[in-house]
């Protein structure tokens, strides 16, 4: 027999014709009232035992009607086809009852006109929202959800913005609460919005929440201005997930600083992730999920509509998400490892002409150096429109060929305290194997001099002036 840490959680299948017989049995030698009590079950359970209109019944009953009929342990064991912990049971019957709750849910709420579909074009291309309501019969739909929401209500509020009323049964309060969202009676995919498309593309949170997840302080900055903008009146929540417990983390002043941004902040820990900290912000609001979602599902059709800047924009907002500049290899990278993202990225980037390479976790462009032309076309379309400072700064510099990183100051460091200094000594004392890369990038910027008497032997280094004035030294 399996073993189960409780017996009475332990569930058994009986083979058909087995639990027909030993029910049949049990109800012509025992009365019904008697054997109730002694099985420790209903009467009315026991007919359905019978009838096999309950196909698994608990391990300890079964022990209890063989022990009555004196079966022997064999004839018991061989007539059992299945195992199972009720408790898990249950939880898969939950889990399946949920898949098909969702599932029918979606289908009800289905539709039928994306918002990419009914884009139109005046100055810039633009989406009528209530339109999209209309043609979706979306409050129609709210309505005929039962226990989802109820009594939802459409009425236009000032300032070009569509109020939906709805309430919705809380459980915790056993009582039905009131929510309202808010829908800009147009969206214009202008240059800033574009940019925030892109930034969700890459930092997007699940479900019904428009929003981002990053470490970056000047991006969850930057969306909640953006989310301000563009969706008014709706009421924005931001998060902070703290890892580890690091005392050079004012939470404080964190907290302080997410309350300017959104209209709640809560703070939750997890001493058993990576890293020190994340922070989200978002709206929750399904329909401005449904209208964004369509749009980034179709988002090789929608940057074919963009202008130039409109998809330097978009492409901006992907970088400053997921993209990064490699100074070490002079090239500029856009990480992602979901495989239908990496194609579209990959074909947004080839349409407006740059090279490319993928190397299993980032999309590379400026890899060769018959590829740098690369770096001029970042500069005129995608560069304009960053807005994470140092990454701005350091693609700057890589396109000006300024390759040092403020990461290499302990380098240079190392070179003053000891002129003359081999590369290999350098290596050494930086727990690398060697740092070549990083002591060109100096030497380019004039920060270090560097010679040798022998072709086979390792360059010496010495500190400039230049190097001092870097360091703070003179």
């Amino acid at each position: 027999m399996r073993q189960f840490k409780e017996e009475e959680d332990l569930m058994v299948q009986l083979k058909p014709e087995f639990q027909n017989d030993l029910f049949s049995n049990l109800l012509k030698r025992f009365d019904r009232n008697i054997l109730s009590q002694k099985l420790g079950k209903s009467e009315s359970i026991l007919y359905h035992y019978k009838n096999n209109r309950v196909n698994a019944i608990p391990y300890l009953i079964l022990k209890r009607a063989a022990n009555l009929l004196e079966l022997n342990e064999d004839e018991m064991q061989a007539s059992i086809l299945r195992w199972f912990s009720a408790k898990e049971n249950l939880k898969q019957v939950f889990k399946q009852g949920s898949f098909f709750r969702r599932k029918q849910l979606q289908e009800n709420l289905s539709i039928k006109f994306g918002a990419y579909s009914l884009l139109k074009s005046k100055d810039n291309l633009f989406l009528d929202t209530s339109e999209w309501l209309n043609k979706n019969s979306w409050i129609e739909k709210l309505n005929s959800q039962k226990g989802f929401a109820r009594d939802a209500k459409l009425s236009k509020v000032s300032e070009g913005n569509i109020e939906i009323k709805y309430k919705v049964y809380s459980r915790t309060k056993q009582k039905l609460d009131d929510y309202t969202v808010y829908l800009p009676k147009t969206i214009e995919l202008n240059s800033d919005f574009c940019y925030f498309l892109g930034l969700l593309y890459g930092d997007g949170l699940s479900g019904a929440r428009v929003g981002i997840i990053n470490k970056d302080i000047q991006l969850i900055t930057e969306a909640s201005k953006l989310m301000r903008k563009y969706f008014q009146n709706n009421r924005i929540k931001a998060q902070i997930s703290i890892y580890k417990n690091n005392p050079r983390i004012n939470l404080d002043v964190l907290i302080k600083w997410l309350n300017l941004l959104a209209d709640k902040t809560n703070v939750y820990k997890n001493a058993n992730a990576k890293g020190n900290y994340v922070f989200n912000i978002f709206i929750t609001h399904n329909i401005l999920k449904r209208i964004i979602n369509d749009l980034l599902d179709n988002l090789e059709g929608l940057f074919s509509k963009l202008n130039f800047q409109q998809k330097g924009s978009l492409l901006a907002g992907f970088f400053d998400a997921e993209g990064n500049v490699n100074k070490l290899d002079r090239n500029l990278r856009f990480s992602q490892k979901i495989k239908n993202k990496v194609e579209t990225i990959k074909n947004l980037l080839k349409k407006e002409g740059y090279h490319i390479r993928y190397d299993g976790s980032s999309i590379i462009i400026a890899f060769r150096e018959e590829y740098k032309m690369d770096l001029e076309l970042f500069k005129k379309q995608i560069l304009p429109f960053l807005k994470h400072s140092e990454k701005t700064q350091e693609a700057k510099e890589l396109i000006e060929g300024f390759l040092v990183r403020e990461c290499y100051k302990p380098i240079l460091k190392i070179i003053l305290k000891s002129p003359n200094i081999s590369s290999t000594d350098i290596a050494k004392k930086i727990n690398k194997v060697k740092c070549c890369g990083k002591l060109l990038a100096l030497y380019d910027a004039g920060f270090v001099k560097r010679d040798r008497t022998q072709v086979d032997e390792s360059f010496k280094y010495a500190i400039t002036d230049k190097g001092l004035e870097y360091l703070g030294e003179k």
